[in-house]
């Protein structure tokens, strides 16, 4: 399991969003400063238009954020005992 990101690459990042409160356009200097790159996985089914289809947008400092945020989530969902009503 990787661990949670340092403090100081979170706070790099934030720094750098802070100057792009925002974004009306997605241009390329935006995509330069925020994105490392984006993976497109095949399709369910393989002429289908509709079909579903992952796509992993890799985030420049933090990585993969739909990781990070499954994470936290599987933490938080850990920690919380459940209610009976």
């Amino acid at each position: 399991m990787q661990e949670s990101l340092p403090i100081r690459i979170v706070s790099a990042f934030i720094d750098k969003a802070k100057q792009y409160t925002k974004i009306d356009e997605l241009t390329s200097e935006v995509l330069r400063l925020f994105i490392e790159r984006i993976e497109v996985g095949e399709r369910t089914e393989k002429w289908s238009r509709t079909a579903m289809q992952e796509i992993s947008i890799y985030y420049r400092d933090i990585g993969l954020l739909d990781y990070v945020i499954e994470s936290q989530t599987d933490e938080s969902t850990q920690q919380k005992p459940s209610e009976v009503a």
